[in-house]
């Protein structure tokens, strides 16, 4: 953790406990103050940029969002949430998928990169199979993760096969019966088309 004058490491490992447990309660702008306040602080500190653009996010400052979520990856280019976080915000379809497979070449296990990065895959021309294949390794890498299942109906949805993807919806309300993705993509009617 770096230094600081009225800081040290314990604290700052603390304030990112207390922006984390503001984000679960849904205090947002709270977040977006504290966090703010740690980048302030810590300017080189890479998670306290994440917790900001996560904030930002949330109350739907997504240019703002985005260019914390980019700071963080400069300051730490193998931390495969910053890459998670900056393909998820990027502006461009390719833009998205390259960062995406940045995180899961950083992180091969992780699920959601994995998910995100078959939908992104495919929503820049690649075919079935490859999409197909990168979903099932999602799914085998985190099982019980509704995210993941999340994203594989999003994937499927986008392929219009929508059995699957209600299939994978439901499997996801299961796992997480108040899941806000599994829950919009299950009041989607059938024939809509997702971007």
């Amino acid at each position: 953790m770096p230094e600081h004058p009225d800081d040290d490491g314990a604290g700052c490992a603390g304030r990112l406990q207390r922006i984390a447990l503001l984000h679960e309660m849904g205090q947002y702008e709270r977040v977006v103050e504290e966090a703010g306040r740690l980048c302030a602080d810590f300017p080189d500190l890479p998670q306290a940029h994440l917790k900001l653009a996560l904030g930002l996010f949330d109350v739907g400052r997504i240019d703002e969002a985005r260019r914390e979520a980019r700071e963080a990856l400069a300051l730490d280019p193998y931390d495969p949430w910053a890459a998670f976080a900056s393909a998820e915000l990027a502006p461009s379809r390719r833009e998205r998928r390259d960062l995406m497979r940045r995180a899961v070449e950083l992180d091969p296990g992780n699920g959601a990169a994995l998910a995100r990065l078959a939908l992104f895959e495919r929503r820049c021309g690649a075919r079935r199979r490859r999409c197909r294949r990168l979903a099932k390794r999602a799914l085998s890498a985190e099982p019980y993760n509704a995210s993941v299942h999340v994203a594989v109906a999003e994937l499927e949805h986008s392929m219009e096969d929508f059995k699957r993807a209600r299939a994978r919806v439901n499997e996801a309300l299961s796992l997480e019966p108040d899941h806000a993705g599994a829950l919009a993509l299950q009041a989607e009617p059938a024939s809509s088309t997702r971007e």
